[in-house]
């Protein structure tokens, strides 16, 4: 068994979707539109029953008495319309107090990973919501799939917009996707799929967050680096489930589970496809084992919102001791993980094994050189023996220069010589240690 790879960072996360429908009850009766309710939307207003069906919903409240129907319209002002629009359940989090006025809306909507960019930035939420935006969200809420183009084209094609240039062959241009709207545009929008009964909400929370409750102090989380945690759903590793989650806001996950479909890729089926693939505003990976009819054995997947960028460029900055403690454990879980779903016992978790992995690897990063024996000559077998490990049988794994823990436990399994030794029923222990870019992965089985 030589050099294989390695892995470098970056999180987890795990997703499984429950589909719910939750009717919205909306009024529309000519009554409601008898009085004027805003001074500066006069009965002769293009929008004037779009915004005053939108205020007795209680979709919109307007500020100092009016509405500002001509202001551009903010991100977390359409994420107000937009919750209350769909009736998105209140959640609960382990914050405490909202420190701006459209926290609770950011947080029920981050309990569904709903498509925003100022989650956690109170500046992306004061900026413009582009058409192109609010149509990703509209195609979220309705089940559809939501990348920029599939989203205006399902609004066009719905009938909910005809799009601002007509004239345009790509439905983006056509869309006018990049364009800002106005507030009385955004309530139209509403509006209009009131009229057509596209008001149900038609999408799924993630079961990290279950029941609509959240914490992190209920379930086992690791710091990854920065403010981005691996919190593990699942536990049992016939089903062995992360999602990486910042500020209560899910970025990210890691699934297992034999006969899981997420994003349309079901685990346990046939791929050929691109390992890489970019969906609906997440990039997934997807990690198939060669020596099983190229079947999907798991899939990593992160967010691309502005705000996860944010929080796993910190955490990739992050060089603490505490996060590569924390990926040494979990990809000790992943592998525990494929163990069990061949059979096998697991592995228990030797820190005494991991310091002496650790060792190698940071000796190969100082030295620059990647190989199971040292400069000096010590090879994995001497070095456990200089650490006092009396062992029956023992075995060493190597990786470097992969993007993930995940990727580098897929690389390691679908080479013969690595693979072997991960489902060798005759080892018991293991230990990882992780230094930058090299990883050393050692098993043993004492007398």
């Amino acid at each position: 068994m030589k050099k294989l790879f390695y892995l470098f960072t970056i999180c987890l996360i795990i997703v499984s979707f429950t589909p719910e429908t939750k009717a919205s009850e909306l009024i529309d009766k000519d009554t409601f539109y008898s009085n004027q309710i805003f001074p500066d939307v006069n009965r002769n207003y293009v929008f004037f029953k779009p915004i005053q069906w939108a205020y007795n919903n209680g979709i919109i409240v307007g500020s100092n008495g009016k509405f500002n129907p001509n202001d551009t319209v903010s991100e977390e002002q359409f994420a107000k319309m937009y919750t209350n629009f769909f009736n998105f359940p209140n959640v609960k989090t382990d914050q405490n107090g909202s420190k701006a006025w459209s926290d609770v809306y950011y947080a029920r909507l981050g309990a569904y990973n709903a498509p925003l960019n100022g989650y956690g930035s109170t500046a992306l939420r004061h900026k413009p919501i582009s058409r192109g935006l609010l149509a990703q969200l509209v195609a979220f809420a309705h089940g559809k799939d939501y990348d920029l183009e599939s989203a205006v084209t399902y609004l066009m094609d719905s009938g909910i917009s005809s799009g601002q240039y007509p004239h345009e062959t790509n439905p983006i241009k056509r869309f006018g996707a990049t364009n800002t709207l106005s507030r009385a545009q955004a309530v139209t929008f509403l509006y209009r799929m009131y009229q057509q009964e596209k008001h149900q909400l038609e999408t799924g929370t993630s079961s990290v967050f279950k029941d609509l409750s959240f914490s992190m102090h209920s379930m086992d989380s690791y710091g990854i680096g920065g403010k981005v945690y691996a919190a593990v759903i699942q536990k049992a590793y016939n089903g062995y489930e992360l999602a990486f989650v910042s500020e209560n806001h899910l970025i990210g996950g890691y699934l297992t589970k034999s006969g899981t479909t997420f994003e349309g890729y079901t685990i346990g089926s046939p791929y050929t496809g691109e390992k890489i693939v970019t969906k609906n505003n997440k990039r997934l990976t997807i990690l198939v084992d060669e020596h099983n009819k190229n079947k999907i054995d798991a899939i990593y997947w992160t967010s691309t919102t502005e705000f996860a960028k944010k929080q796993f460029a910190t955490m990739h900055n992050d060089n603490s001791a505490k996060k590569t403690e924390s990926l040494e454990f979990l990809m000790a879980e992943i592998t525990n993980a494929t163990r069990v779903k061949h059979g096998l016992v697991a592995f228990k978790y030797d820190k005494k094994l991991a310091s002496v992995a650790k060792s190698h690897s940071v000796d190969m990063y100082k030295n620059n050189y990647f190989d199971h024996d040292s400069l000096k000559g010590l090879s994995p077998f001497d070095r456990m023996k200089a650490a006092g490990l009396s062992y029956r049988v023992a075995a060493e794994n190597l990786a470097r220069s992969y993007t993930t823990i995940f990727e580098a436990h897929n690389g390691l399994y679908n080479s013969p010589g690595h693979r072997k030794n991960i489902l060798n029923s005759s080892l018991k222990n293991i230990g990882i240690g992780v230094h930058h870019n090299y990883y050393t992965i050692n098993f043993i089985t004492y007398f």
